[in-house]
């Protein structure tokens, strides 16, 4: 679809754990299926989207208004160097009013191919943002494309999504994430204490879980309260691809298993020291690599064991039925007039 030049015109809460929605709140757009029983509420972390707009005989005209309104320092901050660009020829924030920290506005980068075509590339926050900067967003973005936001909304193509669960009053310690078989896992530990699991490879779809608290701390930030654990699926292949589908995302935490950190040996266990072995290994190396030192028959034993002791706290569909009402706070999905 052509995209004409538009016409010229016209508090950040990163820091806060995301609020947990009533115990016994029930979705009424759900249905079939689990109902919201959850206290826990999945949230988008981080979105990426990319707008390349079919272009014709106003392929000139068209760069040529996004080149000059992006000159403006104003409105559109530098990003970064230009050594980080890549195939970008523009990188920018986009200043919204309503976000009082300069860091947290909007990535936008521009790209274009002998004035021919175009690719803006528009990454953020949502919880940055919220209903109040999407619509300043939107004004912005009326500057380079008509439509502005609805033009995302409609044409975007999804290429990352980052989706998170905040769990206060645990701790890192008491728990194992249980992988799936041949998973690629890494632990990181300051002082002996756990701060942070990754599962999965980077350019590809990956689990974070890291202590919020020793995250803060670590950028030398206050924290009050109880300790929050954040569980994070950073999907680089989102099965979903356009905005519209958002709500349709399927669960990306479905294959998460929380087990307990370590329970007792299998009833049964024939050699007790070797549980005792295992259990040290799982703390130092992580369940995934420590299961995978045992012989086959052993190490499906222990890790069913592990299943049967699954923290109660993480039941991913109760979780995830509060997926379509945490999309709709975030006013990602309204549409403009005019």
């Amino acid at each position: 679809m052509l995209i004409k030049i538009p016409k010229k015109g016209g508090a950040s809460n990163k820091n806060k754990t995301i609020p947990h929605m009533d115990a016994h709140q029930s979705d009424p757009s759900a249905t079939t299926g689990p109902k919201n029983t959850s206290p826990y509420l999945p949230f988008l972390d981080k979105i990426s989207l990319i707008l390349s707009p079919s272009l014709t005989d106003d392929a000139f005209a068209l760069h040529g208004n996004i080149w000059t309104q992006l000159k403006s320092d104003e409105f559109f901050p530098n990003a970064y160097a230009k050594s980080k660009w890549g195939q970008y020829k523009i990188a920018k924030r986009i200043m919204l009013k309503s976000v009082a920290d300069a860091k947290r506005y909007p990535l936008l980068q521009y790209s274009h191919h002998h004035k021919k075509w175009v690719d803006l590339r528009l990454e953020f926050v949502p919880i940055d943002l919220g209903s109040k900067g999407i619509e300043e967003l939107h004004a912005s973005l009326s500057l380079l494309v008509e439509g502005g936001w609805n033009a995302f909304v409609e044409r975007g193509r999804i290429t990352r999504l980052d989706v998170a669960v905040d769990v206060p009053g645990v701790r890192m310690e008491e728990f194992f994430l249980l992988p799936k078989q041949l998973a690629t896992t890494k632990q990181w530990r300051t002082n002996g204490t756990l701060e942070t699991y990754t599962s999965g490879k980077k350019d590809g779809n990956q689990t974070v879980i890291y202590s919020q608290k020793a995250k803060r701390i670590a950028k030398h930030q206050e924290w009050h309260g109880k300790s929050v654990v954040r569980i994070e699926r950073r999907l680089r292949q989102p099965s979903v691809k356009l905005l519209s589908d958002l709500k349709l995302l399927p669960n990306p935490f479905a294959a998460m298993k929380m087990v307990e950190n370590i329970p007792d040996a299998p009833p049964g266990e024939d050699k007790p020291y070797i549980w005792a072995l295992f259990a040290l290994s799982a703390q130092q190396v992580g369940v995934q690599a420590a299961l995978g030192h045992l012989p086959q028959a052993r190490r499906s034993r222990y890790r069913k064991h592990l299943e049967a002791h699954m923290k109660p706290w993480w039941d991913v569909d109760a979780i995830w039925c509060n997926w379509p009402s945490s999309i709709d706070e975030t006013g990602i999905l309204q549409v403009f007039k005019g």
